[in-house]
């Protein structure tokens, strides 16, 4: 599933220049983004999603717009596409970061865990007394026979 359309991606390029775009080239620009923004999801939310949030929809077609833009032609990248692809990647560090939610997307519930009260099963003594005396390597190997 692909977070963004062709015709969406077009009507953002038509204004960009006549170069044409066709289907396999927007479906590999697609796959290339849309791996992008699921590696910033990835932890955070069960993919792929449910549906497609609005948010999530349009930095999709933003960002492969402005692949497009960099792959025809990369004279035509101009500054604003320039500060529109650095916040649509600030956008989805703070998704990432627990600082935006998206909207009527649940998200992984994860286990917390940590080790501040682990003490180990077997032997809690000092490494230096887990040496064992070779006396009582030779009592063991008796007790086996």
């Amino acid at each position: 599933m692909s977070y963004s359309t062709d015709a969406k991606i077009r009507l953002g390029w038509d204004n960009a220049s006549e170069t044409e775009l066709t289907e396999a080239f927007l479906t590999d620009i697609k796959t290339y983004i849309d791996g992008i923004i699921d590696a910033f999801l990835t932890n955070r939310y069960t993919l792929p999603l449910s549906s497609t949030p609005g948010i999530i929809e349009g930095i999709s077609t933003d960002l492969c717009v402005i692949e497009c833009k960099r792959r025809k032609n990369p004279g035509i990248l101009n500054e604003n596409d320039k500060i529109t692809e650095s916040s649509h990647y600030a956008m989805l560090t703070a998704i990432k970061n627990h600082e935006i939610s998206l909207p009527s997307i649940s998200e992984k519930k994860l286990v917390a865990s940590n080790t501040e009260d682990y003490s180990t099963v077997f032997d809690v003594d000092d490494e230096l007394n887990q040496v064992v005396d070779e006396d009582r390597l030779d009592d063991i190997a008796d007790d086996r026979e």
